[in-house]
């Protein structure tokens, strides 16, 4: 559908998607470097964050409310995420009790 829509951006235009793609490359970069770095259980809870403001977003720029299933949805994932890593806190929590390092 491009060719038959396309309009040449202005600088300007063309200026502000060099940034957006120059802040979504360093996002990402962030992202994996977070995760070579850290365990994964402690970079995921900051993925949860994401819906929070995605929802926000979505809310303030385009009006767009999040219906019951979407919202469901979103508590499923993120329960999900909270009980992995409260599963994960006690077993880490129950294996330093069984055997202190010296």
């Amino acid at each position: 559908m491009v060719p038959f829509f396309w309009t040449t951006p202005d600088l300007a235009d063309a200026a502000l998607f060099v940034l957006l793609g120059a802040v979504g490359a360093g996002g990402q970069f962030l992202l994996i470097k977070s995760l070579t770095t850290a365990e994964a259980g402690a970079v995921a809870p900051f993925g949860y964050a994401g819906v929070i403001f995605a929802t926000t977003w979505g809310l303030l720029a385009f009006g767009e409310v999040p219906d019951a299933l979407t919202i469901l949805g979103a508590l499923v994932i993120i329960g999900a995420g909270v009980y992995v890593w409260h599963r994960e806190t006690r077993a880490r929590r129950d294996t330093a009790a069984i055997s202190p390092e010296t």
